[in-house]
């Protein structure tokens, strides 16, 4: 039997989510992106744009554009 490489799983977000549920599913989006690009740091301006999208973007739309960080 062969390892097959698992699908990344789409979290859809509940639209109740309390302020502290959203900030913490915010923080790891970060926490995340913050290990990738110290593991690759390839991209200098990844962290501003993330902000960008974090100031411009609902919370919902921010957490599904950057889902796969989850």
């Amino acid at each position: 039997m062969t390892n097959q490489p698992t699908k990344p799983v789409k979290r859809h977000y509940p639209a109740n989510l309390t302020f502290q549920e959203r900030f913490l599913e915010i923080t790891k989006i970060f926490w995340k992106a913050g290990f990738v690009y110290g593991r690759d740091g390839n991209n200098d301006a990844f962290y501003s744009t993330m902000l960008q999208d974090l100031m411009e973007l609902s919370e919902d739309d921010f957490m599904q554009k950057y889902q796969y960080l989850q």
